[in-house]
């Protein structure tokens, strides 16, 4: 495990992926984790990964993570991921 997680929002909402950053930005900096954001939103790039039906997708580490169809994450649901990957 690197010192630093990469995190990638996949995601066609803007506004939504505005919000899990910051959510992401909170359960980082709660766990005392560091880690590195960005975001995909372009669709014909998640149509061709096949998420599209998955959205909101978090990418870290190179495996992808959801809750459902337009289910948006908490603060404690990232933070309880977060730390699950850590450990």
């Amino acid at each position: 495990m690197t010192d630093t997680l990469d995190i990638t929002i996949w995601d066609t909402d803007c506004e939504r992926v505005m919000r899990i950053d910051q959510m992401l930005r909170q359960a980082l900096h709660a766990a005392g984790i560091r880690g590195r954001i960005q975001s995909m939103s372009e669709p014909p790039l998640v149509e061709r990964m096949n998420l599209t039906p998955h959205l909101p997708v978090l990418e870290i580490q190179g495996k992808y993570w959801s809750l459902g169809c337009n289910r948006e994450l908490s603060v404690q649901s990232c933070e309880c991921l977060l730390k699950k990957i850590v450990k």
